[in-house]
């Protein structure tokens, strides 16, 4: 994250998980928060595209796939609403265009 303190920005990435998981339903895609990695491997971080049609994208990283873009478009409103200093885009897997929200 640009300009925010490395302690703030895990915070605010926990606040996201929990989030999305505390609001997840069918629109969502389940996603796992543990690494199938060995913690001593270095990991080259690779940027996956989203498998659903719409994906919110959270200062940079897609975060949550969704079937429609209104539920993008609701999810990323009230995530905004909660954390306005977040960048919010929607993410359109067909076009590859973002919406800025």
């Amino acid at each position: 994250m640009r300009g925010v303190n490395p302690q703030h920005a895990l915070a605010i990435t926990a606040l996201v998980q929990v989030f999305l998981v505390r609001f997840a339903d069918s629109r969502y895609a389940s996603f796992s928060t543990t690494s199938p990695h060995n913690e001593n491997e270095m990991v080259v971080a690779t940027r996956e595209l989203p498998v659903s049609p719409y994906a919110l994208e959270v200062d940079g990283r897609l975060r949550a796939e969704f079937a429609t873009r209104d539920g993008a478009r609701a999810g990323g409103a009230e995530l905004k609403k909660r954390f306005p200093m977040l960048q919010i885009r929607i993410y359109d897997a067909q076009t590859n265009a973002r919406e800025e929200i």
